[in-house]
Protein backbone atom coordinates (compact mmCIF):
# COMPACT_ATOMS: atom_id res chain seq x y z
CA UNK A 1 0.00 0.00 0.00
CA UNK A 2 2.54 2.27 0.68
CA UNK A 3 4.12 2.04 -2.41
CA UNK A 4 1.25 2.67 -4.14
CA UNK A 5 0.60 6.14 -2.24
CA UNK A 6 4.32 6.98 -3.22
CA UNK A 7 3.52 6.44 -7.16
CA UNK A 8 0.03 8.53 -6.70
CA UNK A 9 2.13 11.25 -4.90
CA UNK A 10 5.24 11.59 -7.61
CA UNK A 11 2.86 10.91 -10.49
CA UNK A 12 0.54 14.11 -8.71
CA UNK A 13 3.58 16.42 -8.54
CA UNK A 14 4.88 15.16 -12.16
CA UNK A 15 1.51 16.84 -13.31
CA UNK A 16 1.55 19.63 -11.03
CA UNK A 17 5.15 20.35 -11.79
CA UNK A 18 4.42 20.75 -15.33
CA UNK A 19 1.46 22.29 -14.98
CA UNK A 20 2.90 24.95 -13.51
CA UNK A 21 5.71 25.62 -15.92
CA UNK A 22 3.67 25.15 -18.65
CA UNK A 23 1.61 28.07 -17.24
CA UNK A 24 5.17 30.68 -15.89
CA UNK A 25 6.57 29.68 -19.86
CA UNK A 26 2.79 31.18 -20.95
CA UNK A 27 3.10 34.41 -18.89
CA UNK A 28 6.51 34.88 -19.95
CA UNK A 29 6.06 34.73 -23.49
CA UNK A 30 3.15 36.17 -23.21
CA UNK A 31 4.15 39.72 -21.80
CA UNK A 32 6.98 39.83 -23.74
CA UNK A 33 5.15 39.42 -26.93
CA UNK A 34 3.36 42.68 -26.04
CA UNK A 35 6.01 44.42 -24.83
CA UNK A 36 8.21 43.71 -27.86
CA UNK A 37 5.24 44.25 -30.66
CA UNK A 38 2.51 46.64 -31.09
CA UNK A 39 1.35 46.84 -27.64
CA UNK A 40 -1.24 44.14 -28.21
CA UNK A 41 -1.62 40.64 -28.46
CA UNK A 42 -5.13 38.45 -29.26
CA UNK A 43 -5.80 34.83 -28.03
CA UNK A 44 -8.75 33.64 -29.94
CA UNK A 45 -11.36 36.55 -29.98
CA UNK A 46 -10.04 37.97 -26.82
CA UNK A 47 -7.17 41.35 -27.23
CA UNK A 48 -4.77 42.00 -24.87
CA UNK A 49 -3.91 45.37 -25.17
CA UNK A 50 -1.30 47.79 -22.97
CA UNK A 51 -2.41 50.62 -22.07
CA UNK A 52 0.56 53.40 -23.35
CA UNK A 53 -1.50 56.96 -21.95
CA UNK A 54 -3.55 57.91 -18.74
CA UNK A 55 -6.58 59.21 -20.47
CA UNK A 56 -8.37 57.12 -18.93
CA UNK A 57 -6.56 57.38 -15.15
CA UNK A 58 -9.11 59.25 -13.51
CA UNK A 59 -10.10 57.22 -10.02
CA UNK A 60 -12.49 55.27 -9.46
CA UNK A 61 -15.79 56.37 -11.45
CA UNK A 62 -18.21 53.91 -9.82
CA UNK A 63 -18.51 51.86 -13.05
CA UNK A 64 -17.79 48.10 -13.26
CA UNK A 65 -14.66 49.22 -14.75
CA UNK A 66 -14.00 51.96 -12.70
CA UNK A 67 -10.66 53.62 -14.41
CA UNK A 68 -7.50 52.39 -16.93
CA UNK A 69 -4.60 53.48 -15.31
CA UNK A 70 -1.55 54.02 -17.63
CA UNK A 71 0.84 51.32 -17.66
CA UNK A 72 -1.76 49.00 -17.56
CA UNK A 73 -3.17 45.62 -19.12
CA UNK A 74 -6.75 45.34 -20.22
CA UNK A 75 -8.70 42.49 -21.83
CA UNK A 76 -10.84 43.54 -24.74
CA UNK A 77 -13.60 41.45 -25.48
CA UNK A 78 -15.59 41.93 -29.10
CA UNK A 79 -18.72 42.73 -29.64
CA UNK A 80 -21.25 42.00 -32.39
CA UNK A 81 -23.53 44.95 -31.80
CA UNK A 82 -23.59 48.74 -30.36
CA UNK A 83 -26.66 47.26 -28.68
CA UNK A 84 -24.09 45.26 -26.90
CA UNK A 85 -22.65 48.80 -25.32
CA UNK A 86 -24.15 50.74 -22.35
CA UNK A 87 -22.87 53.88 -21.44
CA UNK A 88 -20.14 53.85 -18.70
CA UNK A 89 -18.79 50.87 -20.49
CA UNK A 90 -14.87 51.48 -21.56
CA UNK A 91 -14.94 50.64 -25.67
CA UNK A 92 -11.89 50.26 -27.75
CA UNK A 93 -12.45 51.57 -31.83
CA UNK A 94 -10.19 52.72 -34.20
CA UNK A 95 -9.36 56.22 -35.12
CA UNK A 96 -7.04 57.21 -37.52
CA UNK A 97 -4.89 53.84 -37.33
CA UNK A 98 -4.71 54.19 -33.72
CA UNK A 99 -6.43 52.46 -31.20
CA UNK A 100 -8.60 54.57 -28.46
CA UNK A 101 -9.95 52.99 -25.43
CA UNK A 102 -12.40 55.40 -24.18
CA UNK A 103 -15.34 55.49 -22.16
CA UNK A 104 -19.10 55.75 -23.57
CA UNK A 105 -20.98 59.05 -22.45
CA UNK A 106 -23.69 58.69 -25.07
CA UNK A 107 -25.10 56.47 -27.50
CA UNK A 108 -27.45 58.26 -30.93
CA UNK A 109 -29.22 54.68 -31.79
CA UNK A 110 -30.99 56.83 -34.54
CA UNK A 111 -27.54 58.49 -35.74
CA UNK A 112 -25.80 55.23 -35.09
CA UNK A 113 -23.11 57.15 -33.18
CA UNK A 114 -21.40 57.07 -29.55
CA UNK A 115 -19.97 59.82 -28.11
CA UNK A 116 -16.48 58.36 -25.92
CA UNK A 117 -14.23 60.69 -23.45
CA UNK A 118 -11.34 59.69 -21.91
CA UNK A 119 -12.14 59.99 -17.72
CA UNK A 120 -8.94 62.67 -17.78
CA UNK A 121 -10.09 64.64 -20.82
CA UNK A 122 -12.54 67.72 -21.32
CA UNK A 123 -13.92 67.13 -24.51
CA UNK A 124 -16.54 64.09 -26.09
CA UNK A 125 -15.79 62.96 -29.58
CA UNK A 126 -18.55 61.51 -31.99
CA UNK A 127 -17.72 58.46 -34.01
CA UNK A 128 -19.33 56.01 -35.85
CA UNK A 129 -20.98 52.96 -33.76
CA UNK A 130 -19.45 50.56 -36.58
CA UNK A 131 -15.98 51.78 -35.23
CA UNK A 132 -16.37 50.12 -31.80
CA UNK A 133 -15.39 46.63 -32.44
CA UNK A 134 -14.68 45.83 -28.02
CA UNK A 135 -15.57 46.82 -24.80
CA UNK A 136 -13.00 46.18 -21.76
CA UNK A 137 -14.21 43.98 -18.90
CA UNK A 138 -10.78 43.35 -17.73
CA UNK A 139 -7.97 45.73 -15.85
CA UNK A 140 -4.44 44.48 -14.31
CA UNK A 141 -2.30 47.09 -13.21
CA UNK A 142 0.48 44.27 -12.09
CA UNK A 143 0.77 42.38 -15.12
CA UNK A 144 0.87 45.83 -17.09
CA UNK A 145 3.45 46.53 -14.69
CA UNK A 146 5.55 43.58 -15.73
CA UNK A 147 5.16 44.20 -19.91
CA UNK A 148 6.71 47.60 -19.01
CA UNK A 149 9.52 45.73 -16.79
CA UNK A 150 9.79 43.47 -20.27
CA UNK A 151 10.66 46.38 -22.34
CA UNK A 152 13.86 47.43 -21.04
CA UNK A 153 15.85 44.88 -22.83
CA UNK A 154 18.34 43.59 -19.93
CA UNK A 155 15.21 42.89 -17.94
CA UNK A 156 13.50 40.66 -20.72
CA UNK A 157 16.85 38.95 -21.33
CA UNK A 158 16.57 37.85 -17.79
CA UNK A 159 13.19 36.90 -17.95
CA UNK A 160 14.23 34.77 -20.81
CA UNK A 161 16.60 32.84 -18.97
CA UNK A 162 14.27 32.51 -16.20
CA UNK A 163 12.04 31.02 -18.62
CA UNK A 164 14.80 28.41 -19.22
CA UNK A 165 15.67 28.05 -15.67
CA UNK A 166 11.96 27.50 -15.18
CA UNK A 167 12.02 24.50 -17.97
CA UNK A 168 15.27 22.86 -16.64
CA UNK A 169 13.85 22.65 -13.06
CA UNK A 170 10.80 20.85 -14.37
CA UNK A 171 11.92 18.18 -16.37
CA UNK A 172 14.86 17.64 -13.41
CA UNK A 173 11.72 17.12 -11.06
CA UNK A 174 9.67 15.01 -13.66
CA UNK A 175 12.79 12.85 -14.25
CA UNK A 176 13.00 12.45 -10.27
CA UNK A 177 9.49 11.59 -10.14
CA UNK A 178 9.67 8.90 -13.01
CA UNK A 179 12.57 7.28 -11.58
CA UNK A 180 11.04 7.72 -7.93
CA UNK A 181 7.58 5.88 -9.80
CA UNK A 182 9.80 2.77 -11.55
CA UNK A 183 11.81 2.05 -8.06
CA UNK A 184 9.03 1.71 -5.86
CA UNK A 185 7.72 -0.41 -8.49
CA UNK A 186 10.85 -2.57 -8.79
CA UNK A 187 10.65 -3.30 -5.00
CA UNK A 188 7.45 -4.09 -4.83
CA UNK A 189 8.03 -6.71 -7.11
CA UNK A 190 10.87 -8.40 -5.59
CA UNK A 191 8.81 -8.46 -2.42
CA UNK A 192 6.28 -9.99 -3.91
CA UNK A 193 8.47 -12.69 -5.64
CA UNK A 194 10.00 -13.12 -2.22
CA UNK A 195 7.01 -14.30 -0.55
CA UNK A 196 5.69 -17.52 0.06
CA UNK A 197 2.17 -19.03 0.61
CA UNK A 198 2.66 -19.49 4.30
CA UNK A 199 3.87 -16.09 4.91
CA UNK A 200 1.59 -13.42 6.32
CA UNK A 201 0.59 -10.23 4.43
CA UNK A 202 2.21 -7.85 4.54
Amino acid sequence: MGTVVIWMDARNKDKLTALVATGVVFVLVLLTAIATGNGSVSIGDTEIRFIKTDSMDGGDTGYEIGSVPENSLVTITPVGDISEVEVGDVVAYSLSGYTIIHRVVSIDDERNTVYTKGDTNYAAEEISADQVYGKVTGVSTTLGFFVGLAKDRLVMAGAMCLCVIVIALSMADIVRARKAEGGGGNNCSRGLRGMTAGDPPI
